[in-house]
This record gives structure tokens, sequence and C-alpha cells, in this order.
């Protein structure tokens, strides 16, 4: 979604699931442990890496680079609001064009 927004084509596809980062080891054959402390893991399939992200709450980042702590999540929505707080930086920043983006909590 991000490199759409950005207008690139996306040469990746990342995947999130509910499952948590030694259940995702533990049913696949080939792993990397890329970021298993932040709940991700790459899995390789037929020669490629796919990174699998657990759902997740994240604290700060006080260094710039990596929150302070995560908390697992068993839906979507936390997830979904890191990557709208993502979308709504870049278009502030001027970055992205400014794209609107609506969600309704039910």
């Amino acid at each position: 979604m991000r490199d759409l927004l950005l207008g690139r084509e996306p040469h990746d596809l990342d995947i999130v699931t509910a499952a948590r980062p030694e259940a995702v080891t533990a049913l696949f054959e080939r792993t990397v442990a890329i970021g298993q402390e932040f709940g991700v893991v790459a899995i390789v399939l037929d020669g490629h890496p796919y990174q699998v992200a657990t759902f997740r709450r994240e604290g700060p980042y006080l260094d710039g680079r990596r929150p302070s702590y995560v908390e697992y999540a068993d839906a979507l929505v936390p997830a979904a609001d890191r990557a709208l707080a993502w979308i709504e930086s870049r278009a502030q920043n001027g970055a992205a064009q400014t794209t609107k983006v609506t969600r309704q909590h039910q």
C-alpha cells in the first residue's frame, strides 16, 4: 500500500497475521529471524523471502528507529492505525500526494 501511495511499483509482499513469530517459524521449513522481538519473521518460499509480521501495538520510537516495546494484538486495528499514521505523516510532510483515507471504528 505504501509503495502505491508513493507512486512506486511494489516489489515485495509483506504479510500480517495474528500468529505469533514462534508459530510462524514452526509452520515453515525455511525462516529467518529478522525482527522476532518486534514480531517479524521472514519465510523463504521458492527462494523468495516474505516478511510475516504479527498484529501488534507499538510503544513510542524513542531512538527514531525502533519501538520501545511491542504488544501483540489479535486484530488488525492496531496495525492499521500505524499504517494510517504513516500515511498522514507523509502527506503532512509533502512526501506523497495527499490522499483522503477514512476509517470508521465499529
